[in-house]
């Protein structure tokens, strides 16, 4: 026998109660009936405390030993009043089930009993993760099944906490940890394929890994907006202001969703240095590759700063112009954006904290309130060389999935 659960012997344990007296019913008969109609590979009772119930449970042994089902006693409830009680004993008796008979796959049928055993049993088969819950139904009188007309129906007990799964999901998503939502998701691949779809796309857009988003991004017309503004991301130059605006756009994430202002700061670090690229870029200076002569040639810098530029670009280096230098070359090309960022002394000072955080060279904390100080100046300062910069920022804010997953969650 391999290891396919479908190959599998199975375990039915089954709630034995007192019994409701009817005309028509009788309670050790329709366990029977069903557990003949089922035919599990072992039948294991758990009867309460109450000596009824134990006596029926005896009576049902019986019965389906007679009829060539091996069966058992294994535990009892010992208030079958007490729900949380009855949940933590049935979880027990799961547990050790499936110690002692480890190739089995395990159901439950927690139909007769006290609503209390009933309610107990399903959350401890939902905590314990048994492979099936099964109920016993069939024709009613007198308020019970009518013995003879005994069905089983079974219920997936994944569905029962799915809805559940989700709603932490969205909590996770909404706080900015994708990763997690994508995680506890994937039991339910079956049940949440768009969301756990969306949440993979949104996590690689948040590490600004726009093409694997845009790969991950279900299927459907819903999803015609993200596929699109993704692709824009995707195509977008690094040296663009749709980049910057996305890192706007990500900062304001991390400090109100995610509630990570050093995280936050950081990006404000380098949204700082690309929009100082940006205008270089946009006034003929190679960044990505920079050199005295082509920086010379284009921006006339005086003597000093020009011989300070050409020391940091020597031959042997990396050549990288961080993000003093940007500034300190587009002040002197008469360029308005350092005055608002470098210039100012205070979003300066801001931005000089990053480096005393995990992301700079220190482990200092950052007060989320002077992270939204500096976000508002840059976006700003921004908008003050390109004024359509707030909308390109707005552009790129995550959507709302509500109504990209509600008809999932309303299925469920």
């Amino acid at each position: 026998m391999g290891n396919d659960a479908s190959q599998r012997p199975t375990m039915c344990i089954c709630t034995v109660g007192t019994g409701t007296a009817g005309r028509y019913s009788n309670l050790a008969q329709g366990i029977v009936h069903a557990m003949l109609q089922r035919r599990p590979g072992r039948c294991c009772l758990t009867p309460s405390r109450h000596s009824e119930s134990e006596t029926l449970a005896d009576l049902v042994t019986e019965a389906l030993e007679a009829q060539g089902l091996p069966c058992c006693r294994h535990g009892a409830f010992s208030d079958p009043d007490d729900l949380l009680g009855c949940r933590n004993e049935m979880r027990r008796i799961i547990r050790e089930v499936r110690t002692r008979y480890p190739e089995v796959n395990i159901v439950l049928n927690p139909t007769s009993g006290t609503k209390q055993m009933t309610a107990g049993a399903v959350l401890a088969a939902v905590d314990e993760g048994v492979d099936a819950v099964e109920f016993i139904s069939g024709e009613r009188a007198d308020g019970v099944v009518k013995t003879g007309t005994e069905r089983v129906v079974r219920v997936d007990p994944r569905r029962i906490i799915a809805r559940q799964t989700a709603r932490n999901a969205l909590s996770l998503v909404e706080h900015g940890a994708y990763r997690g939502a994508e995680r506890i998701l994937e039991p339910y691949a079956d049940l949440f394929p768009r969301f756990l779809a969306l949440a993979r796309a949104l996590g690689f857009w948040g590490r600004f890994a726009y093409r694997r988003a845009l790969r991950a991004v279900p299927p459907g017309d819903a999803f015609a907006n993200l596929r699109k503004t993704l692709n824009d991301l995707a195509n977008a130059p690094l040296l663009s202001l749709e980049r910057a605006a996305d890192m706007a756009a990500f900062a304001d994430r991390a400090l109100l969703e995610a509630g990570e202002p050093e995280e936050a700061l950081a990006v404000l670090y380098r949204l700082a240095e690309l929009l100082g690229k940006v205008r270089l870029h946009e006034l003929g200076v190679d960044v990505e590759h920079p050199t005295p002569g082509n920086i010379d040639q284009v921006l006339r810098p005086p003597k000093p700063l020009f011989d300070k530029i050409s020391g940091l670009l020597r031959a042997d280096s990396i050549p990288f112009l961080g993000v003093a230098t940007l500034y300190e070359l587009l002040g002197a090309a008469g360029e308005p954006l350092p005055d608002r960022i470098r210039g100012d002394s205070l979003t300066w000072q801001l931005l000089q904290q990053r480096h005393e955080t995990r992301y700079g060279h220190g482990v200092r904390f950052v007060d989320p309130a002077h992270v939204r100080e500096l976000h508002s100046r840059i976006v700003r300062a921004a908008t003050g060389q390109w004024p359509h910069f707030p909308d390109l920022v707005q552009k790129f804010r995550f959507p709302n999935i509500h109504p990209l997953i509600q008809e999932e969650l309303d299925h469920v």
